[in-house]
């Protein structure tokens, strides 16, 4: 089955809490508005410092980034299955490309 996610697009925020810093990820203002998910993450991490701090903001930033990927996936997909029927050297990309939209909407 495949997964269900908070339409895009999102953003994330961070606050300061207990001597660290919090992230979440959360809809755009104007997004599809879905009741129940307007957030899509509520906290991605734990309270962090230092250099954690910098870790946990850059998986916040490229979570925050998964539905513009996943849009631009799958217009790379079809020009990849387009070029790999004229040229196979472009068939290793075209199933990279397809395997990772599967696992971003959960079918593996």
């Amino acid at each position: 089955t495949q997964a269900t996610h908070t339409p895009g697009p999102w953003y994330y925020a961070e606050w300061q809490h207990a001597g660290g810093t919090k992230f979440y990820i959360a809809q755009q203002d104007g997004a599809p508005f879905t009741e129940n998910f307007s957030d899509a993450a509520e906290v991605v991490c734990g309270t962090v410092s230092g250099e954690k701090y910098e870790v946990q903001k850059a998986n916040a930033t490229l979570i925050a980034a998964a539905p513009e990927m996943l849009t631009a996936l799958r217009g790379a997909v079809c020009a990849l299955a387009f070029a790999a029927e004229r040229d196979p050297s472009f068939q290793a990309q075209y199933e990279q490309v397809s395997a990772a939209i599967e696992k971003a909407v959960g079918i593996v």
